[in-house]
């Protein structure tokens, strides 16, 4: 079932254009693996931690980035691991003392979504969006009522107005309203899985010590895949009934993100870092990217949503840089 080993294990990863996007083991990595070659590529793509990255639309060879405070746009030939390179400087976030953009994600709408996490007392959470309105584009700070520290955000397939947050302090999953028209969220509607609750109600226990949930995805029918760090499980959810359907068990205990992949986006990647400490347990396999096959019928998601550049600024990116030849990382050229 792994596909990737080592790399120093990650909790970010994302699909787009048949590749498995995540964080590599240095902190200014990107990586690419490539599902029809099966190989792997890790380019430095910033110039300090990297806390995500979103594809661009309609360019395989462009990302809007986050590191420190600023969020970027960059080029980088994914068959290659030549360092990456900045195009243009988007936004700066007005973070405080103690406060780090925690990841992000693309949105539905063509723009990017994102959380940042105070560690420090008193500790608390922000979600921002970054839109793809005009250039540069807008910024803005959203409040979501009862949550406090996020970990994760997804829209709802079958329902877009619909988004699901991952509440860090309280495990808990909770629903959100989203408006369309004016792209803010507009209201609590509920909880759609409380992880200590069902744990509670087991009759036998999934797992042995603590568990946080993790980084999730959906599928097309609308169910929730969220990974349980520290439980050495992923979850998949129907959040109407808030019912677990079914667990699939990994010989990792700290898996932490999960996404679809695959020709047929019928495949679940899934993430894990390193247990940590002399306490592992034996055979214990952190730090792997998993893919999971078989997941039942009809079961499938979506690659990552792109972020949307104003094209006018992309037209004059391709009349400033030619592309560079797409090599894999031993030079030879792909056909």
């Amino acid at each position: 079932m792994p596909i990737i080993d080592g790399h120093g294990g990650t909790d970010n990863i994302f699909y787009h254009s048949r590749q498995l996007f995540f964080k590599g083991f240095h902190a200014n990595e990107l990586c690419a693996y490539h599902e029809l070659h099966r190989e792997t590529v890790c380019s430095p793509i910033v110039n300090g931690v990297l806390f995500f990255a979103v594809p661009v639309a309609g360019h395989l060879d462009c990302f809007l980035v986050a590191y420190d405070n600023k969020i970027e746009l960059v080029e980088w030939n994914t068959l290659t691991n030549l360092p990456g390179r900045k195009l243009a400087a988007m936004t700066e976030v007005d973070l405080q003392k103690n406060e780090f953009i925690n990841s992000g994600t693309g949105d539905p709408f063509g723009g990017v979504c994102f959380w940042t996490l105070r560690m420090s007392e008193p500790v608390f959470g922000k979600v921002w969006t970054f839109g793809a309105v005009s250039f540069p584009s807008l910024l803005e700070q959203h409040r979501l009522v009862g949550l406090r520290v996020s970990n994760g955000i997804l829209w709802d397939l079958t329902h877009i107005e619909r988004i699901y947050c991952v509440d860090g302090l309280s495990n808990r999953i909770m629903s959100f309203t989203y408006n369309l028209a004016e792209k803010k969220f507009t209201g609590f509607t509920g909880i759609a899985f409380d992880l200590n609750a069902w744990i509670e109600s087991l009759e036998h226990p999934l797992y042995t010590g603590h568990a946080m949930l993790g980084r999730m995805t959906i599928d097309t029918n609308g169910r929730i895949w969220v990974p349980l760090n520290g439980g050495s499980h992923v979850l998949q959810i129907d959040p109407v009934s808030r019912g677990v359907l079914q667990a699939i068990a990994f010989r990792a205990v700290r898996v932490t993100a999960c996404v679809f992949g695959g020709e047929k986006l019928n495949i679940l990647y899934v993430s894990s870092i390193p247990y940590g400490g002399d306490a592992a347990p034996v055979g214990d396999q952190g730090g792997k990217i998993f893919a999971v096959t078989g997941l039942g019928e009809g079961v499938k998601g979506r690659e990552a949503w792109p972020y949307h550049m104003p094209e006018t600024f992309m037209r004059q990116r391709n009349s400033m840089y030619m592309h560079t030849p797409k090599h894999n990382s031993k030079g030879i050229p792909y056909v």
